[in-house]
């Protein structure tokens, strides 16, 4: 992106998109300005950051779930740059009026909802190992390419494409992967942890997993288990 960056008239430093993309929790080396760091905030901020609101609307819409929803106009409409409480560093901060503190809240609310319900869902889970399992098998040597024109050229319609030729391919590179994809053959939860296991068997683990490889065989695990 550096390339494209430098060729804009006037150039736009990487160092300034950087520090608005990341904020500084991430960009712990670079040295922001007041308003640099109100505008991160604004941008990805834990708090009232616009990507988080933007992230968890889209997924509950595409989703169809209802948790990741809240009155996003409303806390946009309250939010406020206020003087900051720290007396020692004098930087201001960014609030929300008391009009919109439900609005606020309802942000944390869906975002714990969308992640207890949606994110760590155990079947959205394992089709991320699924996409995994078969890039590492479909790029050249397993990563996307970092040639700028070659790394555009991989978009999720050419992605998709790819796995639904490998699944109908028994021979074609990720095939397994694909196949479970397209088909919906993923993965299923063998076992969750309870804290009551633990005092029938400290090994409960190990103990479903050698009962598993016993009934399955080894072979069938492509990679340890998570238990």
């Amino acid at each position: 992106m550096e390339q494209l960056f430098n060729r804009m008239t006037p150039p736009l430093r990487p160092e300034d998109v950087e520090k608005l993309a990341v904020g500084q929790k991430e960009a712990k080396d670079l040295s922001f300005s007041t308003w640099e760091t109100i505008l991160s905030e604004i941008i990805v901020g834990d708090a009232f950051g616009v990507d988080r609101m933007d992230y968890l609307l889209r997924d509950s819409h595409h989703s169809g779930v209802a948790y990741g929803r809240f009155d996003h106009f409303r806390l946009i409409d309250t939010l406020r740059i206020l003087p900051s409480g720290d007396r020692q560093s004098g930087q201001p901060t960014l609030g929300v009026e008391e009009g919109g503190l439900h609005s606020a809240e309802a942000l944390s609310l869906a975002r714990y909802y969308m992640y207890t319900q949606v994110y760590f869902h155990p079947v959205r889970r394992i089709y991320d190992i699924h996409l995994k399992d078969f890039l590492a098998a479909d790029l050249p040597s397993g990563k996307f390419p970092t040639d700028l024109e070659l790394h555009l050229q991989n978009t999720d319609n050419e992605v998709n494409e790819r796995i639904l030729s490998a699944a109908r391919d028994s021979a074609g590179q990720g095939h397994d992967a694909a196949r479970r994809i397209v088909g919906h053959k993923h993965y299923k939860t063998l076992y969750q942890r309870h804290p009551d296991d633990v005092r029938v068997n400290p090994n409960a683990g190990k103990a479903v997993f050698d009962a598993a490889s016993g009934r399955f065989g080894t072979e069938r695990w492509q990679r340890p288990p998570t238990l």
